[in-house]
């Protein structure tokens, strides 16, 4: 990352996402920002100001995320962007035993940390290719998950 650029970060309300948050706009790199807790984004983007946008979201809620890559896609034009990259980083687990886990658990862990990003980056990912973000990062697609350990800028994500 570098300054100028703008990252969309998923799960950024605490942990990895929230220090990626704080690192970005350190470096001069404008961010928005997206997860569930509204009051968590707002005052991560307080410490990143001026340059966030604060754009909740629930990663399963496949029916909008088209509108929500809209929005955000519109902010990083009035800032200068395109968006440079994403940091798919939003996701959930379990502590349970195998044994003691209901099917209905794996079904939601598979929506928020395999299907929500793949959504997402489907819907932003031509975007970014029309824009030339592939040039700019070898890997402007990045997903924190054992679903998906790794960036790639065209191909669909690995169940490694």
């Amino acid at each position: 990352m570098s300054e100028g650029k703008i990252w969309w970060i998923t799960g950024a309300t605490s942990g990895i996402g929230a220090a990626l948050a704080d690192a970005s706009a350190q470096a001069g790199v404008k961010v928005i920002l997206s997860g569930r807790n509204l009051s968590a984004l707002t005052a991560i983007a307080e410490r990143c100001s001026p340059g966030a946008l604060v754009l909740p979201f629930e990663a399963t809620d496949f029916e909008n995320i088209p509108s929500l890559v809209d929005r955000a896609w519109e902010w990083a034009v009035s800032q200068g962007g395109p968006i440079n990259g994403l940091f798919n980083n939003a996701g959930i687990s379990q502590r349970s035993l195998a044994i003691e886990t209901v099917f209905e658990v794996y079904q939601r862990i598979i929506d928020v940390d395999l299907l929500g990003p793949i959504a997402l980056t489907q819907a932003l990912l031509p975007r970014m290719v029309r824009a030339g973000a592939e040039t700019l990062s070898q890997y402007p697609v990045l997903r924190v998950s054992p679903a998906c350990p790794y960036g790639a800028p065209i191909a669909p994500p690995s169940t490694v």
